[in-house]
């Protein structure tokens, strides 16, 4: 009986010894450990965070629980930057243009229009289209063919440069023939000047073939078909589609000449 007591008394120790850990620790409780954390992972979490605060920028309102009348008009954010910002503003602008100006000319087309009020709006949405290009230097076929536009006449009248009143001649002619030959005289006389100084970029040489066309249109005697307006029509729709900083080659300024030398004698046997 001696013996066993101090077997007893230990085990009673060693039970009240462990009691204040099983306290402290519970069995359920994971054991900790405390590691350093690296730059590294410090970067890779603050990118992390980046991240996702960008995301719940674009995303600032949910649409999982937006029936689909909701959904259709949360906004889209469309850009990230100011730039990014000025390019859909411009396509935006160019989508319109394109389109006002297809309204346009249906509404001549159905004589909807007045030739005066047409001509005027033709020539202000055509100015502003080709100031849009400059800036843009925006390729409107591949354009429209992106976003499915079907706008075949506002596409030829962009190819043309001028209303149709002017590329087919209009009724409305309140001008004296004698003043008007005087006009298209000098619109001849400045092109050919300006080609014997080697103006061969797009944006000079342009604007001098267009206000020959103007000046032939004003004769109803010289038709569409006729040598002298054909050549100055097949190159204004050329130059239209190129872009204003492009510049002709030795062999298309040689050929420019030509071609006005011949519209101009055409032009003056055909006031006779």
């Amino acid at each position: 009986m001696i013996a066993t007591r101090p077997k007893r008394k230990q085990q009673r120790t060693a039970t009240s010894n462990n009691a204040p850990v099983q306290q402290l620790v519970p069995e359920s409780a994971p054991v900790q450990h405390h590691v350093p954390e690296t730059r590294s992972r410090s970067k890779e979490r603050s990118r992390s965070r980046n991240r996702n605060s960008r995301i719940s920028k674009k995303s600032a309102v949910s649409t999982q629980n937006m029936t689909a009348d909701e959904q259709m008009n949360v906004e889209v954010r469309l850009y990230d930057s100011s730039q990014e910002r000025k390019d859909v503003r411009q396509l935006a602008n160019i989508y319109s243009l394109i389109n006002t100006l297809s309204i346009v000319e249906r509404a001549y087309l159905s004589d909807n229009l007045p030739e005066s009020v047409y001509e005027a709006e033709s020539k202000a949405l055509l100015s502003k289209i080709s100031q849009t290009k400059k800036l843009g230097e925006v390729d409107l076929n591949e354009f429209t063919r992106e976003w499915k536009m079907n706008v075949p006449a506002a596409l030829h009248r962009i190819a043309v440069g001028v209303p149709a009143t002017i590329e087919f001649g209009g009724s409305s002619n309140t001008m004296s023939v004698a003043k008007d030959a005087a006009d298209t005289t000098q619109s001849y006389i400045t092109a050919l000047d300006a080609l014997e100084l080697e103006q061969m970029d797009v944006d000079q040489i342009q604007p001098l073939i267009r206000d020959i066309c103007v000046g032939l249109n004003k004769f109803p005697q010289i038709s569409q078909e006729d040598t002298t307006k054909k050549s100055m029509v097949e190159w204004l729709t050329s130059l239209n589609s190129r872009q204003p900083g492009d510049s002709l080659s030795d062999n298309e300024l040689r050929q420019l000449k030509f071609d006005i030398d011949n519209s101009y004698a055409n032009f003056h046997s055909a006031l006779k």
